[in-house]
């Protein structure tokens, strides 16, 4: 009877203990490399019967903390300075720059943060989130792909990312000359996140 008694205050014990038991802490920082990620972009030049002009914004800033216990508790944190714009003509550069196109002395980041994310396969994933170009947000969705996740050379813990994404940039606000230059943008991301280590 008695050992009745303490196999059932055992087993009581071991439930209560389960479901107020304190997980350990699974969030992990990751910094944006800002020397190994870049975008590219592509539009039409219908100036040139339509010809594609390519550039890229060299910079990116941001962390993403990634829940590794569950990732759709994981968030992106993203900005990009609208002045590392490059397509390789500094005066195409110059009028991008300008109120014509980015406004880049009123709006000189262009800003991602993550509202969902969940797992599509393995080293695969759906983002949803918002993004501000200009005055103006939009919540867009693109799948992300996990190309590589370890240590460099360096010792240091990374992972590459790489999506892509299309959009109208007259859905920004951004409609001037669009008889010139194009309205579809189409962007390809190469993102390089490196741990945070402590102490930092």
């Amino acid at each position: 009877m008695i050992l009745r008694k303490i196999n059932i205050f055992f087993i009581l014990f071991l439930i209560l203990n389960n479901l107020f038991m304190i997980k350990p802490y699974s969030e992990v920082i990751y910094k944006v490399d800002n020397f190994h990620s870049f975008i590219i972009f592509e539009i039409k030049n219908y100036a040139q019967l339509g010809n594609i002009v390519v550039g890229r914004f060299n910079k990116i800033e941001g962390e993403v903390i990634i829940n590794e216990n569950d990732i759709t508790k994981s968030k992106i944190n993203i900005k990009i300075p609208v002045d590392s714009i490059d397509t390789g003509w500094k005066e195409r550069d110059q009028h991008l720059l300008g109120p014509d196109f980015f406004n880049s002395k009123e709006y000189p980041y262009i800003y991602f943060n993550s509202l969902s994310i969940n797992s599509l396969a393995p080293n695969e994933f759906l983002v949803t989130g918002t993004l501000k170009l200009l005055n103006n947000s939009k919540i867009i969705k693109f799948p992300i792909v996990q190309i590589t996740k370890g240590k460099n050379l360096f010792n240091q813990d990374i992972i590459v990312y790489k999506f892509s994404y299309s959009l109208n940039r007259s859905e920004f606000g951004m409609d001037k000359y669009l008889n010139i230059v194009g309205d579809k943008v189409d962007l390809e991301f190469y993102i390089q996140l490196i741990k945070e280590t402590k102490g930092k």
